[in-house]
């Protein structure tokens, strides 16, 4: 079975645009990628961070789906390929992330930025 991520058509945009990357690098890493795999998820979660209000379920789900990218960042540098539970993990996670953020409110700042939704 494979898992793949939730579409994020029904999250704001700007919440969708800041995902892609995340849900693309998770998808399609291979071998000596991991610090791409970390950076990425490490980024789109300070972006994260600065755009919506933080709730614990989501600061969870954001946890969670750092710690299961990191997992599959060292299982690529350590073996050159990620085993597929690894990958499964942090798509599991990032669809755990997707859900939680269906109901996220934007920050004060995103609001003045026009980012809103």
């Amino acid at each position: 079975m494979t898992v793949r991520a939730h579409e994020t058509g029904d999250l704001p945009a700007i919440l969708a645009m800041a995902l892609w990357p995340w849900t693309d690098i998770v998808e399609t890493a291979t071998a000596t990628m991991g610090d791409v795999v970390r950076l990425t998820a490490e980024n789109t979660v300070a972006n994260l961070r600065r755009r919506v209000m933080a709730t614990s379920p989501l600061e969870t789900a954001m946890e969670d789906a750092l710690l299961a990218s990191d997992a599959l960042a060292q299982d690529l540098d350590r073996r050159g390929s990620s085993w597929p539970n690894m990958r499964t993990e942090a798509l599991v996670a990032l669809n755990a992330l997707i859900l939680q953020l269906g109901s996220a409110e934007p920050t004060e700042q995103t609001k003045e930025s026009g980012l809103g939704w």
